[in-house]
């Protein structure tokens, strides 16, 4: 039985706030002198439903080891300004979305957790 890490859950549904919050403000910012509305009006565009989260098998070894990375740091950093955090995502070797689209995924799907917490696990530093 795999059990789920709350301390790991939560260490992702708080990166996971603050690196879409971060991405999210690079676009809702215009330009200055920009009159244009920075959103369209909600009868301009039909709604599509929300995209389904990827399973295991979407993410590579590569990707969920840049994401442990990614956790690492940003855990290890904890006073990074929101544009700070999605630089050290990045640097990671994933973008804002990758990162939260895995850590979406980790909440709900046991297999990802479990290869996260492995790789979390060895992003730690030992200890003396």
């Amino acid at each position: 039985m795999i059990r789920k890490n709350p301390t790991l859950a939560a260490t992702f549904a708080v990166a996971l706030g603050s690196v879409a919050f971060a991405g999210s403000t690079a676009f809702a910012q215009a330009p200055a002198g920009d009159s244009a509305p920075a959103t369209p009006p909600p009868s301009a565009a039909p709604q599509s439903p929300a995209p389904e989260t990827p399973s295991s098998a979407s993410f590579s070894e590569a990707k969920l080891r840049a994401f442990a990375k990614a956790t690492a740091t940003l855990q290890q950093q904890p006073n990074l300004s929101p544009q700070e955090q999605v630089q050290k995502v990045e640097q990671s070797g994933l973008s804002a979305e990758e990162y939260n689209s895995i850590a979406a995924t980790a909440q709900k799907d046991p297999t990802v957790m479990q290869q996260l917490q492995q790789y979390m696990q060895q992003q730690a530093p030992a200890q003396p």
